[in-house]
């Protein structure tokens, strides 16, 4: 039976960006959380979006990541209680959510159906936490913030005990604007099952052999991207893009379609003649992890290094990044991504 409660968890999730199931929410709850929670979203709306000077060695500013964890709070109370009026505050209306179980929701309307179907069932409560010191907060200039964290999903079922059912990453994009914050893009992956020995382990081989595999694919298109980055190959580079791909950075904000992601890099990369960048994948960084009937999410560390004229190369930053790549009709093109917590390096 402890297997069949974590089958039905797993389950669930592909519908939805976390594990829900139905409310055993009172409708008191479900009114006193609404209005907080729209006022939560809309908290302090005023003024510029706080940027990378504000940080210090690339880490988040207090403030900032004060902001995000009360808004995740917010949300994931509403959650908790299965008080979809109240999470809807939470979500841009264009809001695309990735999962690794569920593959791509579009739109708040379907996110918001989803999660109410699910609601539904009032049999069980799925419970999320945030793992105590996961969360991570970037800002993407003159646009938002990225949230990073991982967290943690509970069963109870009537009658039995509460008890964890889910593990998991995840990836928030936050744009702020006059309406308050709202999630844009979201992404929910690496799902493990806590009660494997060891945590998180594929059981079967033939799991084990895909997400292997995976990876060897993405370190593949991972070289072929940057191997045109590195030779100023304009073009090649820009196959590797899909026409609508976004491209958030913390330091440079938000880049949309693939003719201005080539047109940034011909001009800031490789139209300067006074020096030459070239990037470099942090040896064993690299993960992958599918996304259901989609493509596969890419997740690593990069170095960047600059040579000016007449001198050597020299290491100039390191940063993270988060790719998403779609795969269609056996091609693969970057479709979101993002680049944060650029560190630099003098």
């Amino acid at each position: 039976m402890r297997h069949g409660l974590r089958r039905i968890a797993f389950s669930l999730s592909a519908s939805v960006p976390v594990l829900a199931v139905a409310s055993l929410a009172t409708p008191t709850e479900s009114r006193t959380l609404v209005e907080p929670a729209i006022q939560q979203s809309r908290a302090d709306s005023p003024g510029p979006v706080p940027g990378p000077r504000d940080a210090k060695d690339g880490r988040e500013p207090r403030e900032l990541h004060d902001q995000i964890l009360r808004l995740d709070k917010t949300l994931f109370d509403a959650f908790n209680i299965c008080n979809a009026d109240a999470m809807e505050a939470f979500f841009a209306e264009d809001v695309e959510f990735y999962h690794d179980k569920g593959g791509l929701t579009r739109s708040r309307e379907a996110l918001m159906r989803s999660f109410r179907e699910k609601f539904e069932d009032k049999g069980s409560r799925v419970r999320r936490e945030l793992v105590e010191g996961s969360l991570e907060v970037y800002p993407v200039d003159h646009f938002g913030a990225i949230e990073v964290g991982t967290h943690r999903f509970l069963l109870r079922e009537k009658g039995r005990e509460e008890k964890a059912v889910a593990i998991a990453r995840f990836v928030n994009v936050w744009r702020k604007a006059d309406g308050g914050w709202k999630i844009t893009r979201a992404l929910s992956y690496d799902h493990q099952d806590p009660q494997a020995d060891p945590p998180g382990r594929t059981r079967d081989a033939e799991g084990r052999h895909a997400r292997v595999e995976l990876r060897g694919e993405m370190m593949q298109l991972d070289k072929t991207l940057f191997d045109a980055f590195n030779a100023c190959d304009v073009d090649a580079y820009g196959r590797c893009f899909a026409e609508d791909a976004e491209f958030y950075h913390d330091k440079g904000g938000l880049t949309i379609s693939r003719a201005k992601q080539m047109e940034g890099f011909a001009e800031n990369i490789c139209g300067d003649k006074s020096r030459k960048v070239r990037r470099e994948l942090v040896e064993g960084s690299l993960e992958a992890y599918p996304l259901d009937r989609y493509g596969a999410v890419e997740v690593g560390t990069h170095r960047f290094y600059q040579t000016p004229v007449g001198r050597d190369e020299g290491l100039t930053g390191i940063a993270k990044f988060i790719v998403v790549w779609r795969k269609k009709d056996g091609d693969w093109r970057i479709t979101r991504a993002l680049s944060y917590d650029h560190v630099g390096i003098k």
